[in-house]
């Protein structure tokens, strides 16, 4: 469920929840749900707000026993982060998936580490390959001989793709965009008339700029 802050996805996501443990024709236990959030917080602030109302059901119904049971259950109902579920996957599941259940999710300081250290070794083995085309990409964004610049980009393409589903598929939709070797179709490609615009205002504030300074000086003088 997608929708901005305060908008009220965990009330929906709880009332729907509730909708199916209490259904009368076809109940499903709260332990048969698996509901996914981006954090821990918002895990846990699920998972009481569907005791509070279970809780507030078994007020109303004392001889409920369902309800009752459903109260029990939500301690080891599966409402957490994604990669809270893949680890419980793991810990459970690790003689049929082959992986050692100790295994765990890297910190933002690790990974910071690890990108940095696989984009210098990719960095020098394209170097190594002397391919042209890297050099002029290179070229491009290296200052003298640092290419810093050219790290940065590459690790900001690299997050901007994982924002999307379907990240390889996402670059290369993305560098077809700017495939183009007819000029006079290339002048008619949206990027290019907004680079050409944008270029235009930079041009123009600097010019009024310009000529404010000139203004001044000549009123001073």
């Amino acid at each position: 469920m997608s929708a901005a802050a305060g908008s009220g996805k965990t009330a929906v996501l709880v009332e729907r929840i509730i909708e199916r443990i209490c259904d009368e024709k076809e109940p499903v236990d709260i332990d048969r749900i698996l509901v996914l959030t981006f954090t821990r917080a918002a895990a846990q602030e699920m998972k009481d707000r569907i005791f509070a109302v279970l809780r507030k059901k078994s007020t109303e119904q004392p001889d409920n026993l369902r309800i009752q049971r459903q109260m029990v259950l939500v301690a080891n109902a599966s409402i957490s982060t994604i990669d809270g579920f893949c680890q419980s996957l793991i810990r459970n599941y690790f003689h049929e998936i082959g992986l050692d259940p100790s295994r765990r999710i890297a910190d933002e300081r690790e990974l910071v580490l690890l990108k940095n250290e696989i984009l210098d070794a990719l960095l020098e083995e394209r170097y190594l390959e002397r391919d042209p085309n890297f050099f002029n990409l290179a070229d491009t964004f290296a200052s003298r001989d640092q290419d810093k610049v050219l790290a940065e980009v590459v690790l900001k393409l690299y997050e901007k793709a994982q924002a999307y589903p379907y990240p390889a598929r996402w670059l290369r939709e993305t560098a077809e965009v700017y495939a183009v070797a007819d000029e006079a179709v290339l002048s008619q490609e949206r990027w290019i008339i907004e680079l050409v615009q944008s270029i235009r205002d930079i041009v123009t504030s600097l010019l009024s700029e310009a000529e404010q300074l000139a203004e001044d000086i000549s009123f001073q003088n």
